[in-house]
């Protein structure tokens, strides 16, 4: 009888402490480096540039138990040197930037252990940007995503969101309808491929994308320029800065497919009220 009332109660217990848990993910990214830009996307822990954005995605507050996203907890953001798998298979997110004058051309080869890495449960978020080099590698990286073609882009304007059916423009951090962009992104998608979808275009233009996770697969974003989604200093008036914090929702509660099944406060009150019948039956 007394074992029989611990029991129950030690699963109550764990209904509610797995309420209240998030589950936690490793960010790595990757910078093709560039005399251009320097360091300036890099999003990994030596970089100032990104102290705010990383600052925004660490904090519990955020993302966390208790957060804004409680279900999804970020515990890590770390640089890796080349785009080989053993340098990320021990992460969820993977961040791949390939700014103007790139250093490194993403070959063929390395968007092959993107797709991988994606169809494994893993969620990439890729930027691109506008040269020459920029475009060759964005070009490589969509052909291995049902092929996506980049090309000349536009130079300012308001961006117009195409899909509302996402966390990213209906997520955790806000409802995005659009923003405007005062720089010159010069690069856009040319074509969707068969897998992508749009999210956003200016001028009519597409300028950012998904591939949706489809059950076992992760998600896959991917931007035209690497301003397009800047929250400054933890900015989230703005309707880009809710579209980036968006974006790190949607990326992590994609992986492996989808979002983890955590049981809602309501689900353990009925289990307490059932367990408290089984409690009363014993007794007698």
């Amino acid at each position: 009888m007394k074992y029989s009332v611990v029991t129950i109660a030690t699963i109550l217990l764990s209904c509610f402490l797995t309420q209240s848990r998030a589950s936690e993910y490793r960010i790595k990214t990757y910078y093709t480096g560039s005399s251009h830009y320097g360091n300036a996307y890099n999003f990994d822990e030596t970089n100032s540039f990104s102290d705010q954005e990383r600052a925004f995605v660490l904090n519990d507050a955020n993302f966390g138990a208790g957060g804004t996203v409680s279900d999804v907890a970020f515990i890590s953001i770390t640089s890796i040197s080349s785009l080989t798998p053993a340098n990320f298979v021990d992460a969820e997110i993977l961040i791949v930037t390939a700014p103007g004058s790139p250093s490194h051309i993403i070959t063929t080869t390395e968007a092959g252990y993107l797709r991988d890495f994606v169809n494994s449960g893993g969620s990439l978020i890729y930027f691109g940007d506008y040269d020459t080099g920029s475009i060759t590698c964005s070009n490589n990286i969509g052909a291995a995503f049902g092929g996506i073609t980049f090309g000349s882009g536009y130079s300012g304007g308001t961006f117009i969101i195409t899909d509302y059916s996402t966390t990213l423009t209906d997520g955790a951090f806000g409802y995005v309808e659009n923003w405007t962009y005062g720089s010159n992104a010069t690069s856009s998608i040319a074509s969707l491929g068969t897998q992508a979808t749009s999210i956003a275009t200016v001028g009519g233009l597409d300028m950012i994308a998904k591939i949706d996770s489809n059950g076992t697969s992760g998600s896959a974003v991917f931007f035209t320029d690497p301003y397009l989604s800047v929250l400054t200093n933890g900015n989230l008036s703005s309707e880009e800065g809710q579209f980036f914090a968006n974006l790190f929702q949607y990326s992590a509660q994609s992986v492996g497919g989808s979002a983890p099944v955590v049981p809602e406060p309501a689900t353990c009150i009925l289990l307490g009220v059932g367990v408290s019948g089984v409690v009363r039956r014993l007794r007698k």
